[in-house]
């Protein structure tokens, strides 16, 4: 199937406007699906609402079609909202608002 460039499997909990997420439990890691729709490099960076600081920053490769950003962070507050930003290689930018567990 083709999908729009973003965050295209999140869906958003209507009650609190949030994606909720939970680290995968067998490798300890939060994975977010994501579709690009031209390869090259991805930049994310998730910054804490609570604390209002950059929490983590990454880049890695991304093809075309559907991908996974692995991370994991020890500055992440458990159950405490983030915004996970993500820049493609054309320079657009989706945000997504998060309630990391």
């Amino acid at each position: 199937p083709s999908y729009k460039q973003g965050f295209h499997l999140a869906t958003i909990n209507t009650l609190t406007s949030e994606f909720d997420m939970m680290r995968h439990p067998d490798r300890k890691l939060f994975e977010l699906d994501y579709y690009m729709e031209s390869a090259g490099n991805v930049k994310f960076t998730i910054t804490s609402k609570v604390q209002n600081k950059l929490v983590l920053e990454k880049t890695v490769p991304g093809n075309v079609g559907e991908n996974v950003f692995e991370f994991d962070s020890q500055e992440i507050i458990n159950g405490k909202p983030h915004t996970i930003s993500m820049t493609t290689p054309d320079g657009k930018l989706y945000t997504l608002l998060t309630r990391l567990r």
